[in-house]
């Protein structure tokens, strides 16, 4: 079944790191900055997710390490995240982990 909607969730958290300094901010920020169209992707009755591990580096999310339950999605996560231009300043030494958790509508 196809999904007219867009990013249900940015959610759950894998580490405590997001907590540390300016994690909530970012979060935010990130939060408002991820819309994605889920029109042309396939989701599963499993749980859709993407782990997603990052630095900020200039005022860009510069990710060390993504997995998803699956490609398209992996896909759809990185080039959106890639594209963001963050206006707060973030630790840039800092390693956030965020889980982004995507539903049916």
């Amino acid at each position: 079944m196809k999904v007219k909607g867009l990013l249900v969730a940015l959610s759950l958290l894998i580490g405590t790191s997001v907590f540390a300094g300016n994690g909530p901010t970012l979060f935010k920020e990130i939060s408002r900055k991820t819309i994605i169209d889920l029109s042309d992707v396939e989701l599963g009755d499993e749980i859709n997710y993407t782990n997603v591990i990052f630095k900020v580096h200039n005022d860009k999310i510069k990710i060390l390490k993504i997995e998803s339950s699956s490609k398209e999605l992996k896909e759809k996560v990185k080039n959106r995240l890639e594209k963001i231009v963050l206006t707060s300043d973030y630790d840039e030494e800092q390693v956030y982990r965020y889980r982004f958790i995507f539903e049916k509508e």
